[in-house]
């Protein structure tokens, strides 16, 4: 996303509830273990998932923590 809207939400903040990082580095795990299951973390999670998709350093967080439960899986 970039352009007006990107700059939007930055000025602005995330539209909902927003977990901040301290609430969803907590939830993370089960977060994660929501997602790969197929089960809607975003709907269990709300304010989790509006703050990662407002976060770069907690998305990074959750990107990691799926690879590496990917990894364990396979191994």
């Amino acid at each position: 996303m970039s352009g007006p809207q990107e700059l939007l939400r930055r000025v602005l903040g995330p539209a909902g509830d927003d977990a901040g990082c301290e609430r969803t580095l907590e939830v993370l795990d089960e977060y994660v273990e929501h997602e790969l299951a197929g089960r809607s973390a975003a709907a269990l999670y709300p304010d989790v998932a509006t703050h990662l998709a407002a976060c770069p350093d907690c998305g990074q967080d959750r990107d990691a923590l799926v690879e590496l439960v990917r990894l364990r899986e396979m191994g």
